[in-house]
């Protein structure tokens, strides 16, 4: 069963919540997840950044088999305003982007216009959950 959680898994700045992440605690409370696939606001990314989500995931939502997908998507907090605006990146860029950062990052990075980047992720995820059949 796949299923998908709208909403964030933290707050994004001081105004805007993402209801605190309420909905994907509740769901990962209900059914421990095999695989988490993360779709990220786009920010240049650093070992850090992930490495921060990966725990966050881990200790929190018992997540242990996580994917991140880099949006083409980016935040930009207007702060004199209170508010967010959003800025749509090309797929390439983005891409260009991932293949420059850790290489240790890139079999869990991928973004999902790009099918060179998505292929490989996509083959992981359909392995590791063939590998759960007899569970069910």
């Amino acid at each position: 069963m796949i299923v998908g959680v709208p909403g964030g898994i933290m707050p994004i700045s001081k105004c805007y919540y993402e209801m605190f992440g309420e909905t994907a605690l509740s769901l990962t409370h209900a059914a421990k997840p095999d695989i988490t696939v993360l779709s990220y606001y786009f920010v240049v990314p650093n070992a850090e950044y992930f490495e921060m989500n990966k725990q966050l995931l881990r200790f929190r939502m018992g997540a242990s088999n996580v994917f991140f997908h880099a949006s083409n998507t980016r935040y930009v907090d207007n702060r004199n305003f209170n508010e967010i605006n959003y800025l749509t990146l090309e797929s390439n860029y983005v891409l260009n982007t991932l293949n420059n950062q850790d290489s240790n990052f890139m079999p869990h990075l991928f973004n999902a216009l790009t099918s060179d980047s998505c292929d490989h992720v996509y083959c992981s995820i359909i392995s590791k959950l063939q590998e759960n059949v007899c569970l069910l």
